[in-house]
Order: C-alpha cells, then structure tokens, then sequence
C-alpha cells in the first residue's frame, strides 16, 4: 500500500499531542463542493510523529517505517511497520491519509484532475462577494 497526506486535511504538531482537521470545516471547499467532511481527530504524540513522515507524494509502508526507524532506535523495523500500517490503515478509512495499492499511480487522489474538468454553476450570491471584494481592491469589474 501507498499513502500520502490528503489534500483538504490540515494537521498540528503539538508538545503533547497532533491535531487532524478538515479545511472544509472551516468553509474552504473546491469549487465542486466535495460531499465527504471528515471532521478532526486528536492523535497521540507518537502517532503525530508517524503522521509527519507523510509527505503529499505516495510512499510504500517500508518507507515511511524506514524514516521512523531513524526516530525510534530501539524498536524492530518490522514492528514499526505493522504499526504504520494499522495506523495509516485506520486514518485512510476515516479521510484523514490518502491510500492506494497502485504502485504505479503517481497521486492517489482524485480531488483534483486536468481530466476530469466539470462546469459547475456560480451562485448569485457568490458572485455579488466576487465584485465586492474586487471594488473593495480597486479592481475594476469587467463584465
């Protein structure tokens, strides 16, 4: 299996703790509207440092559980890697981590895609705030 960080999730390192959240909680959506919130999560330290050896590009669990192998010395590597694995399992379940099995598929994620462009309508609201944070700017309004 592949994983890497998702798109829309937001993640805290704190001293004693992580923190997962969705930005479209807080009404940072794609222009789709994406239906699938996934809310916040609280995870422990140990598993914040597993989460930050994620990056936005797709790794095998025997590299992630080699970057945590440089972190916790006295633990055997296949101990991390089944922990990494049940771990990372359980977030992509939950939206938290993206998760693939393609070896081959260079971003896992299909929230965005050059291929798979849609028109989507624009309300009249949304576009009343368009021209007023452009006046506001002093841009001018070309319609």
């Amino acid at each position: 299996m592949n994983y890497c960080t998702s798109p829309h999730v937001i993640f805290r390192d704190y001293p004693n703790f992580g923190y997962l959240t969705d930005n479209r909680n807080f009404g940072y959506d794609t222009a789709i509207k994406s239906s699938r919130k996934i809310g916040e999560r609280v995870i422990s330290k140990v598993g914040s440092v597993f989460y930050s050896t994620l990056t936005n590009r797709p790794q095998t669990i025997r590299e992630i559980a080699e970057k945590l192998s440089h972190i916790f010395t006295d633990i055997p590597f296949q101990t991390l890697e089944n922990d990494a694995k049940d771990f990372l399992s359980e977030l992509s379940s939950d939206g938290f981590v993206v998760c693939s099995d393609d070896p081959e598929n260079d971003h896992v994620d299909d929230w965005f895609s050059y291929t798979n462009l849609r028109n989507f309508p624009i309300e009249k609201t949304q576009l009343m705030i368009i021209r007023i944070n452009l006046t506001a700017i002093g841009l001018p309004i070309i319609v």
